[in-house]
């Protein structure tokens, strides 16, 4: 019998959905999404994460696209590069230095979030969705 595995470290980054902490975010909680990262040759330093926040149909104002580096500019170059990423937001402005993402109509959301990585060298991982997350207004 053959089978075929993907290599754990390749050359474009891989993200992994490991855990989020809630799938229902009450008021002034925070949600924190936990991601795996492997990278052949380790150049994730300054690397980007794009989130998108997908926002039920009936408000879209809800929704939004946000950008982080995920690991400082400065960390060193390591082969076969393995962490983890968090991913912290807030339902409510309450707490500091947490994005707050709070429904913007008069109905909990009903969304979930997507993941893309790109890495120093420009390669760009697949996209990554979570589960569905309700977000209480």
């Amino acid at each position: 019998m053959i089978s075929c595995s993907k290599d754990k470290f390749t050359t474009v980054p891989q993200i992994e959905f490991k855990s989020v902490n809630t799938t229902v975010l009450g008021s002034q909680q925070i949600i924190t999404f936990t991601l795996s990262l492997t990278d052949k040759e380790g150049d994730v330093a300054g690397a980007k994460l794009y989130i998108q926040k997908v926002a039920p149909s009936y408000c879209p104002a809800s929704g939004f696209i946000d950008t982080t580096n995920v690991l400082p500019s400065d960390l060193p170059t390591s082969a076969s590069l393995q962490a983890d990423i968090l991913v912290s937001y807030s339902n409510g402005g309450n707490n500091p230095g947490y994005s707050d993402i709070a429904p913007e109509c008069n109905e909990n959301d009903t969304c979930y979030f997507r993941f893309v990585l790109t890495d120093k060298a420009g390669h760009v991982s697949d996209t990554l969705n979570s589960p569905t997350i309700v977000i209480i207004k």
